[in-house]
């Protein structure tokens, strides 16, 4: 009886399994291009912006800024579902800001309750958080103020403006979009 020829048959085998290899690759490749899962490396908007207000609350006074964040179209950060993932404050003591060079921009949304990216694709940005007793935050925020990160030049939405945490002697806190 013959015998097959054993080196001949691992070879194809190996040749098998790199055809596999570069096909998941190349099928990466195209799906971080349609923005259908992020680039490596890149943060999650909702997560990070929980991470950073932490540190933020944990360290009043000082403000944190983002690694990158990759926004795809419709994507929007929540006030309530960030505030509660940090499990230090409640939806009434953060409010929701956008950097002033992205305010004229029909690209993103701001409202009292989230901030949503309204472009095609995907839109890199960072997220910077900070935390102050509410009636001192605005004073304190940009040029001559406490913080690097928050522009001078910036828009923000606090929900209930009746009853916001701007107004109170608590503490207050501020998430939102820059541009870098």
């Amino acid at each position: 009886m013959k015998g097959f020829n054993e080196r001949g048959q691992e070879f194809s085998v190996f040749k098998l399994l790199i055809s596999a290899v570069v096909a998941v690759v190349i099928l990466t490749m195209l799906l971080q291009i349609m923005g259908i899962i992020p680039s490596l490396g890149q943060a999650d908007p909702t997560k990070e912006s929980v991470s950073i207000l932490k540190d933020a609350y944990n360290n009043r006074y000082n403000d944190f800024k983002s690694k990158a964040v990759t926004f795809t179209a419709d994507q929007k950060i929540n006030r309530k579902a960030i505030a509660e993932g940090t499990g230090l404050i409640g939806p009434e003591d953060l409010c929701l800001f956008l950097d002033g060079a992205y305010d004229n921009s029909v690209s993103w949304d701001l409202t009292d309750n989230y901030i949503q990216y309204t472009g095609g694709g995907q839109k890199q940005a960072f997220l910077a958080a900070y935390c102050d007793r509410g009636s001192d935050l605005e004073e304190n925020l940009g040029e001559g103020g406490y913080t690097s990160f928050i522009p001078v030049d910036y828009r923000i939405e606090c929900g209930d403006t009746s009853n916001d945490c701007l107004s109170s002697g608590g503490t207050c806190c501020i998430v939102g979009v820059i541009a870098g």
